[in-house]
């Protein structure tokens, strides 16, 4: 009994390790989606200053149209890959999650097992001291 207490005590162990890999894991892939989310609206924010300067009466030559739909052109296609790349870090932090409901389930069985197993270990132990403690009080009777 003494074993087993021994192995779900590090089976709990070794199951908080994992959760904790598994929180932190969680944590540097929602820290990555925040920084792509606040690059995104850097990028939208520089747009728009740049679509205000623009939208000034000012005449524009044909080269200089030109070059503002290169860059508009630049910035969709930077805007489309910066999406994507949001859509990918957003699958992988809910399989993270997922991940981490897993691992959590687990350790909580894992301590489930740890408790029952030290109280039963508990109790035959409680046990073998009374019936130890009957068969002296059996002795000093018989004598």
């Amino acid at each position: 009994m003494k074993n087993k207490l021994k192995v779900f005590k590090t089976l709990a162990w070794y199951k908080e390790l994992k959760e904790e890999q598994a929180k932190a894991k969680m944590l540097q892939a929602k820290q990555v989606y925040q920084s792509l989310l606040a690059e995104k609206e850097k990028m939208i924010k520089e747009k728009e200053e740049d679509f205000k300067d623009l939208q000034t009466e000012k005449v524009l030559t044909a080269e200089e149209l030109k070059a503002y739909l290169e860059r508009l052109e630049v910035f969709f296609s930077e805007k489309e890959q910066l999406e994507k790349k949001i859509e990918a870090q957003k699958r992988e932090l809910d399989l993270l999650l997922e991940e981490l409901r897993q691992t959590h389930q687990e350790k909580r069985v894992a301590e489930v097992l740890r408790d029952k197993t030290y109280r039963l270990f508990y109790e035959e132990s409680l046990k073998n001291f009374y019936r130890q403690m009957d068969d002296l009080m059996m002795l000093k009777r018989g004598k």
